[in-house]
C-alpha cells in the first residue's frame, strides 16, 4: 500500500519536500517547493533508518514502473513529444527514450511516437516491433495491432499470429482465449490463432467499474459487466441500460449470471453490489430534484430499486432491500440505508452515486447486523471505518468528528473507554 506524506520533518526540510509518495521497494517519489520531482530510496538498519536521494529532483514528472523494476522520469514535456530518463533502484540511469507517451505492461515498453505510430520494447531497450497503429499488451507476449477499422495480433517477434479482421480485441489472453467484438455488440471467444471458440449471449460486455472509492482493484481488471437487454443513451452507467447485468472473466466465462438490473464492483473481489428494479434517471419531472446543501440535484428515481450484496458465488450476502449500500471495510463490513433518495453527485472530485437522508446502519460478512439502522450518519473517512463504527444523529450544531455512539467490528456498543474518534480515522498517509 501507497504511503504518502509520511516522510520525518528533517528530511522534508532537506529537500524541500512538500508531497511524497512511498511505493514498492523502499522507492519514495517526491515534489519539492520548485514544483520538481525526484526520488528517495530508504534504508533500514538495527539503529536507524537513512534516505538516500537516488534521482535529483529536477524532473517534470516521476514515477516508479514495478514490472520491470526502474524509476520513470520525464525530463521535459511539450505536446509533441516527452524526453523519459529510467533509472535503476540505485539512481544509476539505465537508459533514455523519446516518445509521445509510454505504456509499460507484461514487461514490455510501448512506445508512441510523435507522427502517432508504436513501438514495441523489452526491457533492455531493443525495438522489436515498429510503425504499428494501436499498438497494446494483451498478454502471453501477444500484442494486438490496428490496420483502419480492423484488428490483428501479432507476437513479440513481430510475426502476425492473427491477421487483421473486422473485430476488436476486447480482453487479454486468458486460457489462450480472448473476447472479441465483431459488428457492433456480437461477441465471441476466439482461441490465440484466431478460431472461433464460441458465440456469448450477450448484447453488451464493459470493463470492469466502480462507485465505490478506490475500486475496482487490479484484482479485478481482468473481469467484465455483462448486460442482455437494450441501450437507453444516458450518459451514466447504471441507468444507460435497461437489461439484466451479470459478471464474465477473461476468457468468457460466467461468474455471476445475468439476473439482475445493476452489478458494481467493490474493492473485494468476492463480493459485489447488485440492484433489482429498473432505473431510470427522470431530469423533466420537478419532483426528481432533491435540494442538498441549497443546490438542486437530479436523482436516480428508485422507488422500485433495491440493493444487496452478493459473493463471488452468487449467494446472497445482504439481502437486496436496501435503498443503497456502500463499502466501509474491505470485504467485511457495509452501511445500509432505508429510506434515502439516491441522486448523482456531480459536485464531489470524482461524480459518483451518493444517497441523501434515510437511516443508516452496518452489516457484516457473516449477514449479521451489527449497527442497528437507526443513524443518521456513518462516520469514515477515506469511505471506510478504521477500529471502530462511529455513528451519529445529525443536528444542526453536530460537527463532522462528534459521535452519539460508537461500535466494535463484532457489533458491541462500547460504552466505557470510549476510543478517541481521531485516532480512529484514516490518513492521507494510510491510502
Amino acid at each position: 500500500m501507497k504511503q504518502y506524506n509520511n516522510l520525518p520533518l528533517k528530511i522534508q526540510k532537506k529537500w524541500d519536500i512538500i508531497y511524497s509518495e512511498e511505493l514498492s521497494n523502499n522507492i519514495i517519489t517526491f515534489r519539492n517547493q520548485e514544483g520538481n520531482w525526484g526520488a528517495l530510496r530508504k534504508q533500514k538498519n538495527i539503529f536507524s533508518t537513512n534516505y538516500n536521494c537516488i534521482v535529483e529532483p529536477v524532473f517534470y514528472s516521476i514515477h516508479y514502473e514495478k514490472e520491470i523494476n526502474l524509476i520513470v522520469a520525464v525530463e521535459y514535456s511539450d505536446e509533441d513529444y516527452q524526453l523519459y530518463k529510467l533509472f535503476d533502484k540505485d539512481g544509476v540511469l539505465a537508459g533514455s527514450l523519446q516518445a509521445k507517451y509510454l505504456i509499460i505492461k507484461d514487461n514490455y515498453i510501448i512506445k508512441e511516437t510523435n507522427c502517432g505510430k508504436y513501438e514495441l520494447l523489452d526491457n533492455k531497450f531493443n525495438t522489436l516491433i515498429v510503425e504499428k497503429d494501436g499498438l497494446s499488451s494483451i498478454g502471453c507476449n501477444l500484442f494486438a495491432f490496428e490496420e483502419g477499422d480492423r484488428y490483428g495480433i501479432l507476437n513479440s517477434l513481430g510475426e502476425i499470429i492473427i491477421q487483421p479482421v473486422n473485430i476488436k480485441i476486447h480482453s487479454r489472453v486468458s486460457n489462450n482465449r480472448i473476447i472479441v467484438e465483431s459488428v457492433p455488440n456480437n461477441y465471441h471467444i476466439y482461441d490465440i490463432h484466431g478460431n472461433v471458440e464460441k458465440d456469448l449471449p450477450y448484447n453488451y460486455i464493459l470493463r470492469a467499474s466502480s462507485n465505490t472509492y478506490a475500486a475496482p482493484r487490479e484484482e479485478n481488471l481482468d473481469k467484465f459487466k455483462t448486460i442482455i437487454g437494450k441501450r437507453l443513451d444516458d450518459y451514466l452507467e447504471m441507468t444507460d441500460f435497461d437489461g439484466k447485468w451479470g459478471i464474465i472473466n477473461n476468457d468468457g466465462n460466467e461468474i455471476i449470471p445475468n439476473q439482475y438490473d445493476y452489478i458494481d464492483f467493490f474493492r473485494s473481489d468476492n463480493y459485489y453490489k447488485v440492484g433489482l428494479g429498473k432505473m431510470f434517471l427522470d431530469q423533466d419531472d420537478e419532483d426528481s430534484y432533491i435540494s442538498i446543501q441549497n443546490r438542486d440535484y437530479p436523482y436516480l428515481a428508485i422507488k422500485n430499486t433495491k440493493w444487496g450484496v452478493i459473493d463471488s458465488q452468487n449467494n446472497i450476502v445482504i439481502p437486496v432491500e436496501y435503498d443503497w449500500i456502500e463499502e466501509i471495510s474491505d470485504g467485511k463490513l457495509w452501511a445500509v440505508n432505508k429510506g434515502g433518495l439516491l441522486y448523482y453527485n456531480s459536485d464531489h472530485q470524482e461524480d459518483r452515486w451518493d444517497i441523501s437522508g434515510g437511516k443508516w446502519g452496518v452489516i457484516d460478512c457473516n449477514s449479521k447486523v451489527i449497527v442497528p439502522i437507526i443513524y443518521d450518519k456513518i462516520i469514515t473517512s477515506w469511505f471506510r471505518v478504521k477500529n471502530y463504527i462511529f455513528v451519529k444523529n445529525i443536528t444542526d450544531n453536530s460537527s463532522y468528528y462528534d459521535f452519539d455512539d460508537v461500535y466494535d467490528f463484532d457489533g458491541n456498543l462500547i460504552v466505557d473507554n470510549i476510543p478517541n474518534i481521531k485516532d480512529n480515522m484514516f490518513r492521507s498517509s494510510d491510502q
